[in-house]
């Protein structure tokens, strides 16, 4: 017979209590021995005389002693619901009920317990007078069952085409994730956990910061996790999710000894410069439509002209020949867009009292992008080479900043230098690469 046709069985027909203890410990199932009732009435009193944590306390030393979980299923389950109920009240946050789910210690789980005892001595009490069981609605459960209806409109929204229905709905009701949680076994609620603090940690970094913490987190990082054409939240392993955490600066709930990778963190007045910069370029220019003509101009060919007949030469050797003017598809462009004239020559102001925050810059890499000159430089000569957006991304820091390139990144760039003959310092040679050499 199965383990779900004894579960069944034992629904049906439950055996004693001390034969249903011994299957469920055969079996495996330790959480589904629930508390004896001479515990469950000892909790009730000490919930009703105020000493319910010394109780609890008993209950559990009991339990460990027999190797038994220190919490059944159903106590956990019910202890996970104060949690949500405190945090729809507003006594914890969201995060705390969240932290306290997975950690299982802390003043808001210890908090919760107390709720849960308070509210099984209710329903003992109940028990023993009317001869059956009366269980509290809580201010907390009525809030999360108002925001289960906002929650069901705004899933049904999202199917419906609005893409920021659902979090608006978190934004204003962030309560509910606590309430999410309690339906998720604990991998579940570490995993969402970190995923959300990671970004939530992430967002909140300025924007240099994020570039340190980018290169300390290498290119798994930027693919598995922050590219949305690549990244898989459930296939990154808990272990890394949490090193990453921690980097960010997040206390690990469960996982206290988790240690953060080094990051070599810029320094504080360039990481402000470069806020600055960002600042002060969305009060100067409209920036959206600003970053959509240079994407433009630097998506036509810089050898892109035209040329056209001004007349015939007079005099001299050419004499009765056709003359000729020509001109560059991206200075017709510009012609047509000042706006870019006008940021090229604030940007090359600001750059040159900062020269450091250029490898920081967002647009940098559409500039990276861009076509040699048609004589282009000797480092730039022989340009063969395509490195991903994050390699390039490092390497224009580090040639900007004077910071080592990280390992990895060193070693491929150094390999494509020899390989391309080694003639010029590989600082020079891979400027050349990137179109940083005029």
């Amino acid at each position: 017979m199965g383990a779900d046709a004894i579960d069944t069985a034992m629904a049906v027909l439950p055996p004693s209590l001390p034969l249903g203890f011994v299957m469920n410990k055969l079996r495996g199932k330790e959480g589904d021995i629930s508390q004896l009732p001479p515990t469950r009435y000892a909790k009730a009193i000490g919930a009703a005389l105020g000493v319910s944590d010394t109780v609890g306390q008993l209950d559990k030393s009991v339990r460990r002693a027999m190797d038994l979980p220190v919490l059944d299923d159903w106590t956990a389950y019910r202890i996970d619901t104060e949690l949500a109920n405190l945090a729809a009240t507003g006594a914890i946050t969201a995060d705390e009920a969240k932290r306290a789910m997975i950690s299982r210690e802390g003043p808001a789980f210890a908090m919760a317990e107390r709720r849960e005892a308070e509210a099984s001595a209710f329903g003992v009490a109940g028990g023993l007078t009317f001869g059956t069981s009366i269980a509290l609605y809580p201010e907390g459960e009525k809030n999360l069952r108002d925001m289960q209806l906002l929650y069901k409109a705004a899933r049904a929204a999202e199917l419906d085409g609005d893409t920021e229905a659902l979090n608006t709905f978190f934004d204003q009701n962030p309560a509910y994730e606590a309430r999410l949680a309690l339906y998720k076994n604990p991998e579940e609620r570490l995993r969402n956990f970190l995923t959300s603090s990671i970004w939530q940690k992430w967002m909140d970094m300025p924007s240099a910061y994020r570039q340190d913490v980018q290169q300390a987190l290498g290119y798994e990082f930027d693919q598995a996790f922050l590219n949305k054409e690549t990244r898989s939240y459930a296939d990154i392993p808990m272990e890394t999710l949490a090193r990453w955490a921690r980097t960010m600066g997040e206390q690990i709930p469960s996982k206290p000894d988790t240690k953060p990778l080094p990051v070599d963190w810029s320094p504080p007045a360039t990481v402000q410069a470069v806020q600055q910069y960002y600042q002060m370029r969305g009060q100067l220019f409209d920036w959206p439509a600003v970053s959509a003509a240079q994407s433009e101009y630097y998506a036509i060919p810089a050898d892109d002209k035209i040329t056209w007949q001004t007349g015939v030469y007079t005099s001299g050797a050419k004499k009765g020949q056709p003359k000729f003017a020509s001109r560059t598809q991206r200075d017709i462009y510009v012609g047509k867009h000042p706006e870019l004239d006008q940021y090229w020559t604030w940007r090359k102001e600001f750059l040159k009292q900062y020269p450091s925050v250029q490898g920081y810059l967002d647009e940098q890499k559409v500039m990276m992008g861009d076509t040699p000159p048609t004589q282009p430089s000797p480092a730039a000569q022989g340009r063969t080479v395509e490195w991903p957006p994050e390699m390039a991304r490092a390497v224009v820091m580090a040639l900007t900043t004077g910071r080592d390139l990280p390992p990895a990144t060193k070693r491929k760039v150094l390999a494509d230098w020899q390989a391309a003959g080694g003639a010029l310092s590989w600082e020079q040679w891979a400027a050349g690469q990137l179109g940083m050499s005029n």
